[in-house]
């Protein structure tokens, strides 16, 4: 999945990051300073590019991924990603 990863624009990893830290799509929007709809297609996007079909899969991947090294992603809360990835994967 890292090709796939590579594939992301930068906008689309950063929406990535804070889809997986468990933002709502408001919340994202206002963060990144754009409209709840462009987060909603940036989403799909990154969805369909990542052949995700559920926020779990991006979890799974951010978790198995050791080849992501952290400053190739977008700055988010970490503790956040992983409690928030620990409880869907649980």
């Amino acid at each position: 999945m890292r090709e796939h990863f590579e594939a992301l624009t930068q906008r689309e990893s950063q929406v990535m990051r804070l889809v997986v830290a468990g933002r709502l799509n408001r919340e994202i929007a206002a963060e990144l300073g754009t409209s709840e709809i462009t987060v909603k297609v940036q989403r799909s996007q990154v969805m369909r590019k990542m052949q995700a079909e559920s926020v779990i899969d991006l979890c799974e991947w951010l978790k198995n991924s050791t080849s992501a090294a952290p400053d190739s992603l977008p700055s988010v809360s970490i503790p956040y990603t992983q409690v928030y990835c620990t409880v869907l994967l649980a």
